[in-house]
């Protein structure tokens, strides 16, 4: 027998010892975690556009504007509705009631969308 050789033991016991059982896997990095709008770079250009989910992840609109104060803290986003009822209705929600997805680009709110569909006409 030339060469041959066969390796024992469980899953684990293997990945304890880091060999490698499948070396055509690409090694995947963790996704980033959610991030509040504080913590995204360059809120006005990464978050424009972006789609908007409502608390169950129903998606009811788009960033239309990202309002910001003067030392570029986020307090506001303008979101354009495409819900059914209300599509092109934009309205302004506070920065706080959102979390960015950074790895699929989303901004979801934790607001319904009958809370949603309350508020005032943004300015």
């Amino acid at each position: 027998m030339t060469g041959a050789f066969f390796l024992m033991g469980s899953p684990a016991a293997l990945a304890q010892a880091n060999i490698n059982t499948n070396p055509g896997a690409q090694q995947k990095s963790a996704p980033a975690p959610m991030q509040s709008l504080s913590e995204v770079a360059d809120p006005t250009t990464t978050l424009v556009a972006d789609p908007v989910k409502d608390v169950t992840g129903t998606p009811i609109g788009d960033v239309r504007s990202v309002k910001m104060t003067a030392d570029l803290k986020v307090t506001a986003v303008d979101v354009t509705l495409r819900t059914q009822e209300n599509t092109g209705k934009a309205v302004s929600i506070d920065a706080s009631k959102f979390r960015f997805d950074p790895n699929n680009s989303v901004l979801e709110t934790s607001l319904s969308l009958s809370q949603i569909q309350k508020l005032p006409a943004a300015q």
